[in-house]
């Protein structure tokens, strides 16, 4: 029996949450499924950067935000029948306004909105990716053990 197998390594994304109380998350146009997407901003970690660097980069990058604290949420391995992608999800907080600086093939419209609707984004399969409903449930989790 073949296997293929992708290597990707180590991916970093952020559950960003404003001072209200509102998640920021990316409307991104991907190509592969030809349609608009609900994210949390992410990307690859690079070769010698840590995944929390990664995660401060991307999000500046992709919204304009910077977060004075990033806290891991989650790391685990995204598909490891295909891949060895290992997914560290942060939450950032403390979000200022900073500068984006998006690669020229992103189509990324930023979407704040309340934690209700982007939880009734997961339940109501309303478009978001793994990695953002995965995201979304474990700051849903977070936020019940906090109380």
């Amino acid at each position: 029996m073949e296997y293929g197998t992708v290597l990707t390594g180590q991916v970093a994304a952020i559950v960003p949450v404003l001072d209200d109380g509102r998640i920021l998350l990316e409307y991104n146009y991907r190509n592969t499924v030809n349609k608009w997407v609900y994210e949390l901003p992410a990307g690859h970690v690079d070769k010698g950067e840590s995944p929390k660097a990664c995660a401060a980069r991307e999000l500046e990058e992709e919204t304009g935000f910077k977060a004075s604290r990033l806290t891991l949420l989650f790391k685990g391995f995204a598909s490891p029948g295909i891949t060895d992608e290992e997914m560290n999800i942060f939450l950032g907080t403390g979000l200022t306004k900073g500068t984006a600086n998006r690669e020229p093939s992103e189509r990324i419209r930023l979407r704040p909105m309340p934690f209700s609707k982007a939880l009734d984004l997961v339940k109501e399969n309303k478009g978001a990716d793994i990695k953002t409903a995965l995201g979304i449930l474990i700051y849903k989790n977070y936020l019940e053990e906090s109380k």
